[in-house]
């Protein structure tokens, strides 16, 4: 199965051998380009590529909350964090966390 070709280490597979192991092909095309040779001599080489798109690329969200709103939301909720409640964000939610995501919410909806 995927048998190297003249090319360098270019692996040539059958389209029943590409058919039966898809997801290997797909994995080996990562890292060098994978040809797939079809009965009649046709070929078509499988090449991978990045995406271009930044996974934080996300869609906005529709609010009446401006940019004020938010910052004043954060800022509150700086203000009132302290060393005392550091244990309570590791070992659950604490009050703060619930009533900053609270605050947070009403100002979005």
């Amino acid at each position: 199965m995927g048998k190297p070709s003249r090319r360098s280490n270019l692996k040539v597979y059958t389209y029943s051998e590409a058919k039966q192991s898809l997801a290997n092909v797909l994995n080996i095309a990562k890292t060098e380009e994978v040809v797939i040779r079809r009965k009649g001599g046709e070929t078509f080489s499988i090449i991978f590529r990045k995406s271009k798109k930044s996974p934080f690329d996300v869609p906005g969200i529709q609010t009446k909350a401006t940019t004020n709103d938010i910052l004043e939301a954060v800022r509150e909720s700086r203000e009132r964090f302290s060393e005392d409640n550091v244990e309570d964000l590791w070992g659950g939610t604490s009050d703060l966390l619930k009533l900053t995501i609270a605050r947070v919410r009403a100002i979005i909806l």
